[in-house]
């Protein structure tokens, strides 16, 4: 199913129920595009999505979507459609990751496409093969809400938040034996059920699924930072790339559990650290930057 929605002159088709797992980001994307074409002088015709549409008119017709999976994957990955290395270090320094781009096609038609990370970016940038894509790419920082939060309050979970997997078992096992109380959260999704969690949560420890997909996971984690909540993550590849950088507690898996106890007996000193007047500008540029590029891109395309 899909709606068409007028603005300006121009029109938008969407997914009325996108996928549930980014339909959050993908509603915040499409908030941008209705932005962008209300102060645009052009009149254009937008797909957001897979979606055949017909709008009737003479308006130049443009394709987008979001690519929201990990690009950064080793070698024996899951769903590595075809085996394309790029040029970035593993973080054991064995050899290189992969650039992992699912159903590359359908990508390879659009006209432009959004990615959420700029690891992935900096990653698929390192082989000429993706030089068309990379030319029609942009970061869309999923920057969802509209103010920051970075009260303390009065908080107290230390949470995961994913599906469960062997990997994040095991994470879950040993800060068990260590005497942690860290609470896994699955199928919280809305913006609004997320932000009542963020504000009772201190901590969100981000552990990778798998042993293979090391794209820094944004989604996730730009959501609750900008809601307060103080991110301990394991190390990444590219991380130099992303602009909050400095705001995340980085961490091998093997310290992760020590890094979170660290993390939870000097909380203060830690918030008082990350959750600064620094932090939220960059936010806040984050937002414009997305208005400015996605305007810049629309401009260059239509």
């Amino acid at each position: 199913m899909y709606t068409i929605i007028d603005v300006n002159g121009s029109k938008v088709c969407h997914h009325s129920s996108p996928s549930i797992w980014t339909s959050e980001y993908y509603f915040y994307c499409l908030r941008l595009l209705v932005a962008v074409l209300q102060r645009s002088q052009k009149s254009v015709n937008i797909i957001f999505g897979d979606i055949a549409c017909d709008f009737h008119n003479s308006n130049n017709t443009i394709k987008i979507d979001i690519q929201s999976e990990h690009t950064l994957v080793k070698l024996g990955g899951r769903s590595v459609d075809e085996v394309v290395s790029g040029n970035i270090d593993l973080l054991d320094g064995t050899g290189k990751y992969l650039i992992r781009i699912p159903n590359y096609n359908y990508y390879s038609r659009l006209d432009a496409t959004i990615e959420y990370s700029r690891p992935n970016i900096a990653n698929v940038q390192t082989n000429s093969l993706y030089t068309d894509y990379i030319k029609r790419a942009i970061y869309i920082a999923p920057t969802i809400y509209d103010v920051v939060n970075f009260q303390m309050g009065n908080r107290s979970a230390t949470i995961t938040l994913g599906n469960s997997s062997d990997r994040r078992i095991e994470f879950a096992w040993k800060t068990k034996t260590m005497g942690l109380d860290i609470s896994n959260i699955q199928n919280v999704l809305s913006k609004h059920s997320l932000k009542s969690m963020y504000n009772d949560t201190k901590i969100m420890v981000n552990v990778h699924q798998t042993d293979h997909h090391h794209t820094f996971e944004e989604l996730r984690v730009l959501p609750a930072l900008c809601n307060g909540v103080i991110i301990v993550s394991e190390r990444v590849p590219l991380k130099e790339v992303i602009p909050y950088v400095d705001s995340i507690v980085w961490s091998s898996y093997n310290d992760l559990a020590q890094t979170v106890r660290d993390v939870q007996n000097n909380y203060n000193d830690y918030f008082q650290r990350i959750f600064t007047h620094k932090l939220e500008e960059q936010i806040i540029a984050l937002r414009q930057d997305n208005i400015n590029n996605l305007a810049d891109l629309i401009d260059k395309i239509t």
